[in-house]
């Protein structure tokens, strides 16, 4: 959030000598990313059971928008934070205080999932439970162990 994405991409182009237009550089980076769907039933199997759902993302603007419009995954969750909005990046501890602050729960009734590792400990420190991702299967499994996903019907 501290340049514009035109900024971004003139400066992408120059440094990776590519002579194609922001507009299309963009496209081709917002086109690549797809929901891993069976990560994305498990947040529906979440809210279905009633937990509040938050997040936390140092993505872009523009991503969001692109991936939001054509998904609609914001919907999926109660709110959030963005980086860009609030100009604080992960693992910087104050991005996860501000989403602790829109949680209705303490942070130790709270679990922190992000797929680095170098993102946990902050959240850690402030009383999360914490699940470094890797696969669907396995946020799954640790989401059971901890008694926070039902079993699917």
């Amino acid at each position: 959030g501290k340049i514009s994405a035109e900024q971004f991409w003139q400066r992408a182009k120059i440094s990776w000598n590519i002579q194609a237009s922001s507009e299309v550089l963009s496209r081709l980076w917002c086109s690549s990313y797809q929901p891993n769907e069976r990560v994305v039933r498990l947040v529906d199997r979440l809210r279905n059971a009633g937990y509040e759902l938050l997040y936390l993302s140092d993505n872009t603007r523009e991503r969001v928008a692109y991936l939001d419009e054509r998904y609609s995954l914001l919907q999926k969750f109660d709110d959030g934070i963005f980086s860009h909005v609030v100009k604080h990046k992960k693992p910087d501890p104050i991005i996860y205080q501000l989403v602790l602050a829109k949680a209705s729960h303490p942070s130790n009734e709270c679990v922190y999932i992000d797929d680095k590792p170098e993102y946990l400990g902050p959240a850690k420190s402030l009383g999360m439970e914490v699940i470094a991702f890797k696969s669907a299967s396995q946020l799954e499994t640790r989401l059971k162990e901890l008694l926070f996903l039902p079993d699917a019907s």
